[in-house]
């Protein structure tokens, strides 16, 4: 007998959750970014000669605001710092001219939106990907509000250390080490991407499973036909 899958096709109560809980993601960014640029940032109150983001004679970007002193939480580990990504997550295509970087996240955006819009409505997947929809699409409305409203997106959490001596071989390795400053969108969005791929890694079990006990079916159903005897 052919190993079928049990139909996923989601309800409107799964669709319902999946959109509060979108939403819950979306406002859980904005306010973090909002309180961020509040109590990390102060207003640049010299007159401007470039717009934000728009780059000056030694490569350096226009910033929107400055950064003031940082919330430290663990001494020498990780603090709450304020920081403005001109280009995409972890600051991928900050050097980019500025047409093209809006361009490429608008076609991301509403790529990304609708194509997981899609296999979610249809029940495609499984709970790993029912799970990533929300964190994915939470964390694309996010930095795209930001990208609208300020040209840039509001980053401020930041992991740094200083290197371990075993990693220090030669003298250019930097002493001290800094992962990429990101927000509460960055971390919905890697979490649904290994959700992604999760699901990915599952589904392909799945199907190779159905296919061994296809191919274990297929000689009894072939003995037990009037063409074998």
């Amino acid at each position: 007998m052919e190993a079928s899958r049990p139909t996923a096709r989601r309800t409107g109560k799964v669709l319902v959750i999946a959109l509060i809980a979108t939403a819950l993601l979306v406002a859980a960014d904005l306010l973090t970014k909002a309180w961020a640029v509040e109590n990390l940032s102060a207003e640049i109150l010299n007159p401007r000669t470039l717009e934000v983001c728009e780059r000056d004679a030694f490569g350096r970007l226009e910033p929107g605001r400055r950064a003031i002193e940082p919330y430290v939480i663990i001494p020498g580990f990780f603090e709450l710092r304020y920081a403005e990504n001109c280009g995409a997550a972890f600051g991928i295509m900050r050097t980019w001219p500025k047409p093209v970087k809006t361009g490429i996240f608008f076609v991301v955006a509403i790529g990304a939106l609708g194509v997981l819009a899609s296999l979610f409505v249809r029940g495609r997947g499984g709970p790993f990907l029912a799970a990533s929809v929300p964190l994915i699409l939470s964390g694309a409305i996010g930095n795209l509000v930001d990208r609208i409203r300020y040209g840039y997106v509001v980053d401020f959490i930041r992991f740094y250390g200083e290197m371990p001596e075993a990693l220090r071989t030669s003298p250019e390795v930097p002493p001290y080490w800094e992962y990429p400053t990101f927000n509460v969108a960055d971390v919905a969005i890697s979490v649904g991407v290994i959700f992604l791929f999760v699901d990915s890694f599952l589904e392909g079990r799945r199907e190779k499973r159905e296919a061994a006990a296809k191919a274990a079916a297929a000689p009894s159903e072939t003995e037990g036909s009037p063409e074998a005897t």
